[in-house]
């Protein structure tokens, strides 16, 4: 048994130096397969680098989802509709700035903010009116990015009022023009304001806030083609 065990004990410290140099010698005979090892461990590497790419873009589209399904996201494009036309009316029978059409139509289409978002608050859970206040919303937005960059060209056109026309044309079904005509009616042509904001005159700013409100309705609506996460978990894209 002395024996045995002493055999043993020379065998294993023999192996173990040996190992060392019997390694050396082995990627040197045989160098194509520390080549392959490596092409293994760099596809291993790339293919959890994607999965932790997918994992951070699947969380926010799961984010993205959760605004779309509360009425807080709801509430505030409510609220932001209602103080962009309180905005509106401050400006022109405030600040007595004229109103041109364009303003007229701007108005409009700022009331699809405040429609989606009484709609979309009122459900946000069902998919019927959860997608109903987000094409409006982006309707809206995409309606409002060409009227307000209609208006950017307009004022800046040489000429009396541009291409601006002088009477709105709202469809017969929708004749806001006389049914609020305190608030829809035009009094001017397109034209330049005396107003600016940090360097942006009124239309450019009216183009931002339909240019932002165009990206997120539709993110929300792109959102919507994809499964709903049953736990609601963010820890992936935090």
């Amino acid at each position: 048994a002395i024996i045995v065990c002493k055999c043993t004990s020379s065998c294993a410290l023999l192996l173990l130096a040996c190992t060392p140099a019997a390694t050396t010698l082995f990627w040197r005979r045989h160098p194509h397969s520390h080549a392959v090892t490596h092409t293994i461990s760099a596809g291993g590497h790339a293919l959890s680098l994607r999965k932790m790419r997918a994992n951070k873009f699947m969380g926010l589209i799961y984010l993205i989802q959760a605004l779309a399904r509360h009425r807080f996201s709801w509430i505030m494009l409510l609220l932001l509709g209602i103080v962009l036309e309180g905005c509106g009316l401050y400006f022109q029978y405030q600040l007595r700035l004229p109103l041109c059409v364009n303003c007229v139509y701007e108005r409009a289409f700022y009331l699809t903010f405040i429609v989606a978002g009484l709609i979309g608050f009122l459900s946000p859970t069902n998919v019927l009116l959860r997608n109903l206040a987000i094409l409006i919303f982006m309707a809206g937005s995409a309606g409002g990015v060409v009227v307000a960059f209609d208006h950017i060209t307009s004022v800046y056109q040489t000429g009396f009022g541009g291409s601006c026309k002088l009477f709105p044309s709202f469809p017969s079904f929708l004749p806001l023009n006389e049914w609020l005509p305190w608030m829809f009616q035009p009094n001017a042509a397109c034209e330049k304001l005396d107003w600016s904001l940090l360097g942006f005159s009124m239309p450019e700013w009216i183009f931002c806030s339909f240019a932002c409100g165009l990206v997120v309705s539709v993110l929300f609506f792109i959102s919507q083609f994809f499964k709903q996460r049953k736990h609601h978990s963010y820890k992936d894209y935090y």
